[in-house]
């Protein structure tokens, strides 16, 4: 439940932040952050987690937890890999006419504080 919390918290947060006149980008930020500690915190009770997801997705806690344990998820900032792989995808979308312009993903990537 402690996961879920931070969920809450997150939000609640981004509204509080952005009502109070911070800038877009630092309310992102702390948004990010917060949801960071949210994972965290579920990653260190998988079994709470199981427990509060099973009724809404229907599945045995056990099965859950399962899933739950050989999942790699979270957030993570984008690094120049990931750019790299966008702007392949970006160059064979636009060779396929599916874009109908270049795009440059490193130039379109929101870098902390932006």
């Amino acid at each position: 439940m402690r996961w879920f919390k931070r969920l809450i918290a997150a939000a609640v947060l981004s509204m509080s932040t952005v009502l109070a006149g911070v800038g877009a980008s630092k309310a992102l930020d702390a948004i990010l952050a917060e949801l960071c500690d949210a994972d965290d915190s579920a990653k260190t009770d998988i079994h709470a987690v199981a427990e509060q997801l099973s009724p809404s997705v229907g599945l045995p806690v056990p099965m859950l937890e399962a899933a739950l344990k050989r999942q790699a998820y979270g957030i993570k900032p984008i690094d120049a890999q990931v750019i790299a792989e966008q702007q392949k995808l970006a160059d064979t979308f636009l060779a396929l006419g599916l874009i109908p312009k270049a795009i440059t993903v490193s130039e379109l990537a929101r870098k902390p504080g932006t």
